[in-house]
């Protein structure tokens, strides 16, 4: 009690800094904790944040061209940002996470470098389980993760070790997609014994430009390969020892948005051929050493090369960013007690940058260095405890500490002015710190019925980019790197009730978050006290902005049939120009219908967005509300032959009227004309078919 005590204060304390939020989605029995173990973990009931659950046999049921963005959106507040057919980011609580304020990892090892890509990489049959922490939790992953975490549970084989050695070749996954002529599938080998476990996969998807009404939107191709595997020993002291990892290369395009502008309908053309991923974890998880009921330590290394194709009417550019490098490495320690489980431990992440990035002009062949090598180093302290003080009352307080050094190189680009020149040589070494913490409870009215809030501070520290970015405006303003940016800081405030029995789960959730010191690009337009005499930097802290919303989601069993729904409603308000923010899904949702029966399911969704009328008129225009219908079929092979026992055949109707559908959160650029690629339209009527073979 004195420990909890202790840290909870801590936490109140840190509210100059950061952390976590608030519920649950679930019907059976799911779990989250801070060193993503399965031994140690906290009940998502007693667990006060936002978190959604989406389950294996979830992602092998989902189909279609949006890939893993597609899948995310069966949770409150996501929203696939649509750049191309599975290129494109997602929307957590009202922003993209293109700009940073969200934090996607694998096996709790934060995914950094390409924010913009990461999710393009990710195959939805490669992965386990998706949790997604719905708001903030900096005190349990640091910073950028303002809006929410999306953990991403590779696969591994978890059957008996203890038995002698042997493998087995599946297929997980075989799809095909006629909107986009689009097909994908997995092959694993797997098996263990003798102490040993393994899993090896090979996956691949690749597509055309998907097809809207009205007609292809260009630019929206993609194809992507990937090899993964997941090995590890048990020995006699039941300490395993593992290593993972992965090698993705993959080829799409922006059809439309935020990189690619008004898109091909307009000349527009942005690509990645290829954008390429390596990544190997080792580590060792170990019990009851004595001094620690559980212990938890890895070292993991992560490698991206990019060649980056982008064509207007006067340009045709190759951006060549090679060799961004990523180590980490993280110490994670567990105690339980009679009321309480206590982690703490120790995390460090370096992004290293040592190979100067080029743009090479393909009209003229010129080549250009166009960047300076960069590191940053962040080392990271952390406590979190979930106390039980009673049989109806629960409370979560976690505390982190996050200590972050950047280095800007000395080596000038080929395109920097004497003045630039200057102002990046005077950035030398930078370094700023930030604490962070959440306390949350929740609290058992009867049985099925619970309170739950919770209070955080986060923030985002400035990359290397942030400082020393420079750039020309449109009108031949010179804007210089800027030293003396600060941590970007948010406090979150969440309050909710959930009821959930055996065969019903539904919850209502209220937030609101406060941004102060938001990093953003000037505009021409700026006219800020803090800034008298105008402004010279290409980044700057005096954003502020304000966030609120409320998500209800729930799931009913009765009779055979499944009832399920999500809605989002969400305002955004940017304070430091008193306008609303741009690219906002005003309301949002999702209901289903399901029917199951011996031989399978029959399933019918409904996806509806508002349209928006609070707009920021520099940016984006008024939209309209649409609904998309879908259809599923699904059968269970194993009622027909036993032999195919846990495999799936399904079948899918997606945007069954072929109705024309611009998602609220995909940018546009007002200067041209609406076109199916400005801003992109959705994918029109598909029909897919998918085998899955859940095990």
């Amino acid at each position: 009690m004195r420990k909890l005590s202790f840290i909870a204060l801590l936490s109140l304390c840190a509210f100059g800094a950061n952390e976590d939020i608030n519920s649950t989605k679930r019907l059976e029995a799911s779990f989250i904790s801070a060193d993503r173990s399965k031994a140690f973990e906290t009940p998502l009931k007693e667990n006060s944040k936002s978190i959604s659950v989406i389950k294996s046999e979830e992602l092998l049921q989902s189909g279609g061209t949006g890939a893993m963005q597609s899948a995310l959106e069966k949770a409150p507040s996501i929203v696939f940002v649509r750049q191309g057919s599975i290129n494109g980011q997602i929307s957590v609580r009202g922003m993209s996470s293109q700009l940073s304020r969200s934090i996607i990892a694998l096996d709790g090892v934060r995914i950094t470098g390409r924010n913009t890509l990461e999710l393009n990489l990710i195959d939805p049959n490669s992965i386990d389980s998706v949790e997604i922490i719905r708001g903030s939790a900096s005190s349990l992953y640091g910073s950028h993760a303002i809006n929410g975490v999306v953990n991403f549970k590779s696969r591994r084989y978890t059957g008996d070790i203890n038995k002698p050695f042997s493998l087995d070749t599946r297929i997980r996954a075989l799809e095909f997609s006629s909107v986009n002529k689009g097909s994908a599938g997995r092959l694993e080998i797997l098996g263990g014994g003798d102490g040993f476990d393994a899993l090896f996969g090979l996956h691949g998807r690749t597509g055309e430009s998907f097809r809207t009404p009205l007609g292809p939107a260009k630019g929206s191709d993609f194809h992507s390969y990937g090899f993964d595997f997941n090995l590890g020993y048990t020995n006699d002291n039941d300490i395993r020892f593992y290593s993972q990892g992965r090698f993705q290369r993959s080829v799409d395009g922006d059809a439309g948005g935020q990189f690619a502008g008004a898109g091909s309908d307009f000349g527009f053309e942005r690509r990645r051929d290829p954008n390429i991923e390596s990544y190997l974890r080792l580590g060792l998880e170990a019990y009851d050493l004595g001094f620690v009921d559980k212990l938890d330590y890895f070292v993991y290394y992560r490698r991206y090369n990019t060649d980056l194709f982008t064509r207007n009417a006067s340009t045709y550019t190759n951006n060549q960013v090679y060799n961004n490098n990523f180590f980490g490495a993280r110490l994670a320690l567990q105690n339980i007690f009679e009321t309480n489980t206590l982690s703490y431990g120790l995390e460090s992440l370096s992004a290293i940058s040592p190979t100067q990035a080029k743009a090479k002009n393909l009209y003229t062949q010129r080549e250009t260095i166009a960047g300076r090598k960069s590191q940053q180093h962040t080392l990271s302290a952390f406590v979190k405890d979930d106390l039980k003080l009673s049989e109806s009352f629960f409370i979560n307080a976690s505390l982190r500490d996050d200590f972050i050094i950047t280095k800007i190189g000395k080596k000038n680009a080929q395109n920097e002015t004497p003045a630039r020149s200057k102002a990046l040589d005077e950035l030398g070494t930078i370094s700023n710190n930030a604490l962070t913490g959440s306390l949350g409870f929740v609290y058992f009215i009867a049985e099925p019925i619970s309170l739950v809030a919770n209070i955080s501070q986060n923030f985002k520290s400035p990359e290397a980019a942030h400082y020393s970015t420079s750039s020309t405006t449109a009108t031949g303003k010179v804007l210089l790197p800027n030293p003396n940016l600060k941590n970007e800081t948010a406090r979150s405030y969440e309050a909710g009730i959930r009821f959930e029995d055996e065969y019903n789960f539904s919850s209502l959730n209220f937030y609101q978050t406060d941004y102060k010191d938001m990093l953003i690009t000037p505009s021409e337009t700026l006219n800020d006290p803090q800034y008298p005499n105008g402004w010279n930097y290409s980044y700057i802290n005096i954003g502020k902005a304000m966030i609120r919303g409320v998500e209800l989601q729930g799931e009913h069993k009765f009779m055979g049939f499944t009832y399920a729904y999500n809605a989002t409603y969400t305002y955004a308000q940017d304070k430091t120009n008193d306008k609303p923010l741009s690219q906002i899904a005003p309301l949002y949702g999702r209901l289903s219908l399901a029917y199951d029966m011996p031989w399978g399911y029959v399933k019918f969704q409904e996806r509806a967005y508002k349209g928006k009328t609070r707009v920021d008129r520099a940016v984006e225009r008024k939209s309209k509300s649409y609904a998309l219908s879908d259809l599923y079929l699904g059968l269970n092979l194993g009622f027909f032959n036993k032999e195919a026992k846990n495999m799936q055949l399904i079948f899918g109707v997606e945007n069954i009227f072929d109705k024309l559908a611009r998602n609220p959160v995909t940018q546009e650029d007002i200067k041209f004309a609406k076109s199916k690629t400005n801003p992109l339209l959705e994918p029109g009527r598909n029909f897919f078919i998918k085998y899955g073979y859940n095990y």
